[in-house]
């Protein structure tokens, strides 16, 4: 990525290693029955290759996590699951009403728009809502014999617990969650203000649930719609990830050659 070169160039960054996961298929990385156990890849093969080929710094001070829309959804999820392997997330327009049923389906009878749906068969006919739906539900409570490959709540009163625990929306969920939330000293929420009808609401919502919990989050106000000049919008956002870890990053000379430690000293934050 070109602009991410210039950020590291012009010291708004300091260098880094992107490994760029495309989840345009519909994966939020998370496991599942129906698509596979990407939650699996990411911690147990991903992580321990890329610190095995790079010069990383194999710490949690060393990795954050970033994503957009459905991405940032599971890029928000996956430290709650497995805390301690990253100490920062950032996030851009993300689709953190996924797991909540209420936001998922509405408050008319719970899965009436898909149950429209005959079968999976019509996902390219649907919309780029309807798909980002279908994706996290698939994500959340799959079911390879269901006709959309997952099952949703009878009722809004009657919300089974593997949508609960994956509500980021609800303080007393991410009050259950708040060991593994507080080991991230820096979570950077993006919206985009130029578009209010996509994900920006949402956003403010998930960090007033996150402060109601006593935990710390920025939010970053970014030019541009929901899927707009994400380049820019990233190397916002991953500027913000970095002043906002402030932790400093371990010696390098004892976790990487003596060469990455040279290129680290004369990074400028």
């Amino acid at each position: 990525m070109g602009s991410l070169d210039e950020a590291i160039g012009a010291g708004k960054l300091p260098p880094v290693i992107v490994v760029n996961i495309d989840v345009r298929e519909g994966l939020v990385l998370l496991n599942s029955t129906v698509f596979g156990r990407w939650e699996d890849f990411v911690v147990d093969e991903l992580l321990p290759f890329i610190d095995a080929e790079y010069r990383t710094i194999p710490l949690p001070q060393g990795r954050a996590l970033m994503g957009h829309s459905t991405g940032g959804y599971g890029a928000m999820m996956l430290p709650l699951l497995h805390p301690g392997i990253w100490s920062a997330v950032g996030l851009n327009d993300a689709s953190v009403w996924g797991g909540c049923a209420e936001e998922m389906f509405g408050r008319g009878p719970i899965g009436e728009e898909f149950q429209a749906i005959e079968l999976f068969a019509d996902y390219a006919s649907l919309s780029g809502v309807t798909r980002a739906r279908l994706q996290i539900g698939i994500a959340i409570a799959p079911d390879p014999d269901a006709p959309l490959g997952f099952h949703f709540p009878d009722s809004a009163s009657q919300v089974p617990t593997e949508w609960r625990d994956h509500c980021l929306l609800d303080r007393f969920t991410l009050a259950a969650r708040h060991d593994a939330l507080s080991l991230l000293p820096a979570i950077v929420v993006g919206v985009a203000d130029a578009d209010r009808q996509t994900n920006h609401a949402v956003n403010i919502r998930m960090l007033t649930a996150l402060r109601q919990v006593d935990i710390k989050a920025l939010l970053l106000q970014m030019p541009g719609t929901h899927g707009g000049d994400r380049p820019r919008r990233f190397i916002r956002l991953a500027t913000a990830v970095t002043r906002s870890m402030n932790t400093g990053f371990p010696d390098p000379a004892i976790t990487a050659p003596d060469a990455w430690g040279r290129i680290k000293e004369g990074a400028s934050w």
